[in-house]
């Protein structure tokens, strides 16, 4: 290296250093990133909001109080037998009804589908009328409750040869005391009754 060359160099480290001793006495001011997007402020606004709204959803399903069970406006008695044989049992049933205050409603049910479909709603038959046979079948699917001990079907008249017997029954379900009360208050207190194709009822 020459001595010129040196010289430079010389030159270029003392000012190195100057440069150096200045930046440390007096730092450049830090670099400020740029505040975020106006839109992702906003974002973030709205995605607290909503965090805020679900807990307090979440809060308000599991510290509710339950509802309490309310008690239906009446009860449902399903009478499965022929349209002659449901107006005939109306006629006798609804004044009786009326007359001991008893929270029933009837409704026919016309036809076996009618009456499986009924047992698989939402609102089924509290109490129902129908043949002894269809009562067998779903008292061995445990369908039925008993009446009362030993008795899992009612019917209005013992078997004859020849007439099919008809009855009652009481499902399975959470009103079966309601329908053995309806039961009790129509055997005590019901005028007599028979079908017109039917011997007299048998108290």
């Amino acid at each position: 290296m020459s001595y010129r060359e040196h010289l430079k160099a010389q030159k270029k480290y003392i000012e190195a250093k100057k440069e150096a001793r200045r930046l440390q006495k007096n730092p450049p001011p830090k670099r400020l990133d740029p505040p975020p997007p106006e839109s992702f402020r906003h974002f973030g606004q709205a995605a607290f909001v909503l965090v805020l709204i679900l807990a307090g959803a979440l809060l308000y399903i599991f510290l509710r109080p339950l509802p309490a069970a309310t008690k239906p406006e009446h009860f449902r008695l399903g009478l499965h037998c022929s349209e002659s044989e449901f107006e005939q049992l109306k006629n006798w049933l609804e004044p009786e009804i009326l007359a001991n205050n008893l929270p029933w409603k009837l409704f026919h049910l016309a036809g076996h589908q009618n009456l499986i479909e009924n047992l698989l709603s939402d609102t089924p038959a509290d109490l129902l009328f129908l043949e002894a046979e269809t009562a067998d079948s779903f008292a061995a699917q445990k369908i039925l409750v008993p009446i009362r001990e030993g008795e899992i079907f009612r019917p209005l008249w013992e078997p004859q040869p020849f007439l099919k017997t008809l009855g009652w029954a009481v499902p399975y379900g959470e009103n079966a005391a309601q329908a053995r009360h309806f039961l009790t208050v129509i055997r005590q207190f019901a005028r007599p009754f028979s079908l017109s194709c039917a011997p007299p009822i048998q108290r």
